[in-house]
């Protein structure tokens, strides 16, 4: 018994690089997937809930709509993540939870975005984990990120290497960017944002 549980997994924006490098990377029936750039919502109880940015101090970023059909993103797969054991009334304690946790303007393309949010979210319905391939590039990316930023010598280095040594001082890569630029990366439809549950 108990309510299925399912991970949809998007190409990130609808354009054809994205979809290519995605499918280049992660084959729908490739039997190894190394990562790519995804989107994740997961759906239970007929509603499929993602997070990403939204403005204002206090907004959720927590959003749902109709499953496999958000319209920011290709949507590229479905994977059953288990059947979970909580009610009805326990699943939008979740929600309402989750809603509160994940902010709208704490969203980060790195170190919070919609594959954090889907994780922790299957966590606390009891299900399976996310495929680490879903999430492994933002992982890798955010690990970097972190050690550049703690690292301003290893930073100049790598910057030298990518863009050749001018002698002058690389500016440092901007963060906040990061959270302007998840309109565009993107969340589900904002038609039907938590408002909560009765």
């Amino acid at each position: 018994g108990g309510e299925p549980v399912y991970l949809h997994v998007y190409d990130v924006s609808n354009t054809s690089g994205v979809h290519r490098l995605n499918k280049m990377l992660a084959g729908k029936r490739a039997p190894i997937k190394l990562g790519g750039i995804f989107h994740a919502g997961v759906e239970v109880n007929g509603a499929e809930w993602s997070y990403g940015f939204a403005p204002g101090r206090t907004a959720t970023g927590v959003t749902s709509g109709m499953p496999c059909e958000n319209p920011e993103h290709r949507f590229r797969q479905t994977i059953f993540l288990g059947r979970t054991q909580l009610s009805r009334q326990e699943i939008d304690k979740v929600v309402a939870d989750l809603s509160g946790a994940y902010r709208g303007r704490e969203y980060d393309l790195l170190h919070r975005n919609c594959c954090h949010f889907a994780e922790e979210f299957a966590q606390r319905l009891g299900v399976r984990h996310l495929p680490r391939w879903v999430y492994r590039f933002a992982r890798m990316g955010a690990r970097l990120d972190s050690l550049l930023q703690g690292s301003p010598k290893l930073r100049e280095r790598i910057f030298d290497m990518v863009l050749g040594d001018t002698g002058e001082e690389p500016a440092p890569p901007p963060r906040t960017p990061l959270k302007k630029r998840a309109t565009s990366m993107g969340s589900l439809s904002r038609a039907r944002g938590y408002s909560g549950f009765n």
